[in-house]
């Protein structure tokens, strides 16, 4: 699996509301699903945070009324950009 990929993957989401559900669901599938290192462990770890993370992403508002601890679009939004300052941070290009 190709890193860049799956940065390209993260800015979609975070750009487009309409796919973002799914783009979110696939990012999650191909981290979950991989075996072996991505990139490093510091990156892997940062991708399988996220990747926990956004599993308490709900596009629906009335499912998010149903549990405290899952959140929206806005969190959704900085919980990508927040992992994209980790990701650098470990010397990741991400722009």
């Amino acid at each position: 699996m190709d890193v860049a990929n799956l940065i390209q993957l993260l800015h979609s989401a975070r750009s487009d509301s309409e796919m973002r559900p799914t783009l979110i669901r696939n990012f999650q599938k191909l981290v979950w699903n991989f075996n072996g290192t991505i990139h490093s462990e510091s990156v892997d770890s940062i991708l399988r945070d996220l990747a926990y993370d956004l599993d308490y992403y709900e596009p629906d508002s009335l499912w998010r009324m149903q549990d405290s601890s899952f959140y929206g679009e806005k969190r959704a939004i900085e919980e990508i950009s927040a992992a994209f300052v980790k990701l650098q941070s470990a010397g990741l290009k991400t722009e």
